[in-house]
């Protein structure tokens, strides 16, 4: 036990002569570097994490103005909106809301907006009039189109023959219910300028008000608007393309390109790398829609298609988003297929080259 404590005092008192000549605080010069180059090491690090994520924080969005008619065509763009994927990829998004593709065209060429969703008629029409717009993608590949009759025609009107001498509610010339009354004219062997009355209408909800109101004997309508107007009684369906063997029977093929994304060729040149985040986005949002539940499809649209009907909204995307395509880049069978029937239902003249109307060289940006 002494002999304990005789070597603990003796260890104490050369600890204190060492403290008293700063040996013990003293590291050798390798480890004072290798321990100063650390905590330098460590600073660095540290700054350019933060300041990454400061820079990006601060990063603008890339605005965009687009321009639509309300349809479940474009429930890629509305997705993308409603679930925040563009704003993921640097987009912000400024939706103008208009009654047909017409006015859509029409906007989109005075510049109000950078791009449009339309049917693909309506921006072919610009190319033809030699208008500097290009389809950049695809929204919709099955026809969408329904033709609904009034009550009391139910009988009377079963055909495309039937239509002579009726008026069919359309929402503008030009636009893609203009020329779903068009073929629907060629169908029953008639003039569509001559044994038809085509009556520019308006929008979705204008065009079912006009058929419960007897302005018309038919309407050409569009989801959501078939099913609203079905589900309420407004009127009967006498063609319906989105029904499979209608579809074969009326188009000749499963699909279409109907809907498209188009915009003005300075645009298209000077914001690639805008257009390629929009697009990756687009497709984003086209793959959740096709993975993701009808019933959350329906609540997570609900607020920009005005409708609040939960069972409406179901009905009319179980017959709409087979249609949605897989990804927006334009498939050149389907658009040159498309673009002869166009020609043979007598839209156009000629037919535009496929190189000529499509700008395919962002559509699969991911």
């Amino acid at each position: 036990m002494k002999m304990r404590a005789f070597l603990r005092r003796s260890h104490a008192r050369k600890l204190s002569e060492r403290r008293e000549t700063g040996a013990v605080a003293t590291l050798g010069p390798v480890r004072v570097a290798r321990r100063l180059l650390a905590v330098v090491l460590g600073f660095c690090v540290s700054a350019v994490v933060s300041g990454a994520v400061v820079h990006a924080a601060e990063q603008p969005l890339a605005k965009v103005r687009i321009g639509d008619t309300v349809s479940f065509a474009h429930l890629g763009v509305y997705v993308g909106i409603q679930k925040g994927i563009f704003q993921k990829h640097g987009i912000e998004i400024e939706r103008v809301v208009m009654p047909g593709g017409s006015k859509v065209l029409t906007t989109l060429l005075s510049g109000d907006i950078d791009i449009a969703y339309l049917a693909a008629v309506s921006a072919l029409q610009a190319q033809f009039q030699n208008r500097p717009v290009k389809i950049v993608g695809a929204s919709h590949i099955m026809e969408i189109y329904s033709l609904l009759g009034r009550n009391d025609l139910k009988g009377t009107i079963t055909k495309p023959a039937d239509l002579k001498d009726r008026t069919v509610g359309i929402t503008a010339p030009g636009s893609g219910s203009w020329a779903f009354a068009n073929l629907l004219a060629r169908a029953g062997s008639l003039d569509a300028n001559r044994d038809i009355k085509i009556v520019p209408v308006g929008g979705m909800m204008t065009l079912i008000s006009a058929l419960k109101s007897n302005r018309v004997d038919t309407v050409t309508l569009w989801e959501p608007g078939t099913t609203m107007a079905l589900e309420e009684g407004v009127g009967y369906s006498v063609i319906d393309l989105q029904n499979p063997v209608q579809h074969e029977q009326f188009i000749g093929s499963s699909e279409s390109l109907v809907e498209v994304i188009a915009a003005q060729e300075d645009f298209i040149a000077g914001h690639r790398d805008t257009l390629r985040k929009f697009f990756a986005a687009q497709n984003e949002a086209y793959a959740w829609i096709h993975q993701a539940p009808i019933e959350e499809v329906a609540q997570t649209v609900a607020p920009l298609v005005g409708n609040p009907n939960m069972e409406i909204l179901q009905k009319a995307l179980k017959r709409m988003i087979p249609g949605v395509p897989k990804t927006a880049l334009v498939d050149e069978k389907m658009y040159t297929t498309t673009m002869k029937r166009m020609v043979d239902t007598g839209l156009f003249q000629s037919e535009q080259p496929f190189a000529k109307a499509v700008d395919n060289s962002v559509g699969d940006a991911r």
